[in-house]
């Protein structure tokens, strides 16, 4: 409660200036127009202007709603709540909000240099983090949860080189295979009788085949398999953030960022194959009740879940693919790393980039 509160501040900080420069004006594109210009003229502390204090602002309130690392407690505590709310509000809702309002006020945060280093901060630390935390978690929603926190943070990273359509294809692909991931986490738990722990699941294949089947389909794509949704917009945001971090030679921090990128995506497929193991293929550890039954019937029995979750598998599976055309276009993308800008060619899967000067 408290972290949303502190993103809650620093958003009505941004609106506050935003309508200071747009004459009292709440509409967005002509705020974003107006202020965008004037408070750029405007200094403000340090060497730095309004237009900085007005994008750092709307960055750090997205932190806090996208549970980014330092705002992410509490993420993992909202999951207490039933697992189909888990599976709108934190997957393709409540956490995704920060991302679509840095997306929205683009104008804005593209620039200011310093809001653009702080969202690669934030981005790049929140991957690492929440990937590295989610090896390590054994209630099964958890998991998901800091996946998720991982997740956004590979979104904001686009956002931060102004790639933002690539932002929100992954924040598109993301809702399906993470709605999945959380309704066969739900149908789990259901038919454990309210077991979170994996520890105390196992050898659940054998029961629960369509459930696996599933599962497996969306924990590929938020891998990164490729074919799979999750590898489309997953690939277009390494390659294009892989390839501007070597642009200038000698360029270590371009390394050190290209190590996190790519230890973060290996460990994303770590937990995903230890929380497959630990629910359908370890030894089976059933807790039994005061009556001395167990959970040895666990089967999908419920017809309703197979409608949304094949649905869901599905999109996991081809959503990317078919969707893609509206994200991604072969004229190109325009993206800045520092005062550099760079337009990167989409064309026949393949990502070129070259600087670009405005005066072409």
């Amino acid at each position: 409660m408290l972290i949303n509160k502190i993103g809650d501040m620093f958003l009505l900080l941004a609106t506050s200036v935003v309508l200071m420069f747009s004459i009292g004006s709440t509409d967005v594109r002509i705020a974003n127009i107006v202020a965008g210009s004037e408070a750029e003229n405007y200094s403000f502390i340090f060497g730095y202007n309004f237009l900085d204090l007005i994008a750092v602002s709307l960055c750090l309130a997205a932190a806090a709603k996208s549970a980014q690392f330092g705002f992410h407690t509490w993420l993992p505590d909202a999951m207490e709540g039933p697992t189909p709310v888990s599976a709108l509000l934190h997957a393709a809702t409540m956490v995704t909000a920060g991302v679509f309002l840095v997306v929205k006020f683009s104008f804005i945060i593209s620039g200011s240099a310093l809001a653009k280093q702080v969202l690669l901060f934030f981005s790049v630390a929140t991957m690492f983090f929440g990937a590295t935390v989610a090896c390590f978690q054994f209630d099964i929603k958890k998991i998901i949860a800091y996946s998720t926190s991982s997740q956004l943070g590979l979104m904001l990273l686009a956002a931060s080189v102004s790639a933002h359509n690539l932002s929100i294809f992954h924040f598109f692909n993301h809702a399906f295979f993470k709605c999945l991931l959380f309704l066969l986490a739900g149908i789990i738990i259901h038919e454990l009788k309210n077991e979170q722990d994996i520890r105390r699941m196992g050898n659940l294949i054998e029961k629960m085949p369509f459930t696996f089947t599933c599962f497996l389909i969306a924990s590929l794509s938020l891998a990164g398999f490729p074919f799979f949704s999750g590898s489309i917009s997953k690939d277009l945001v390494f390659t294009i953030t892989d390839h501007l971090a070597f642009l200038k030679e000698g360029n270590w921090g371009g390394t050190f960022f290209f190590l996190f990128l790519r230890v973060s995506s290996v460990l994303t497929l770590v937990y995903s194959t230890r929380l497959i193991y630990y629910v359908f293929f370890g030894a089976p550890k059933y807790r039994r009740n005061l009556l001395g039954r167990g959970y040895y019937d666990a089967t999908l029995r419920t017809p309703l879940y197979l409608a949304p979750v094949t649905m869901l598998t599905l999109m996991s599976i081809a959503g990317g693919r078919i969707f893609k055309k509206f994200f991604v276009h072969s004229e190109g993308l325009f993206v800045g790393v520092e005062n550099d800008v760079f337009v990167c060619d989409f064309a026949q899967e393949a990502i070129l980039c070259h600087e670009y000067s405005y005066l072409s």
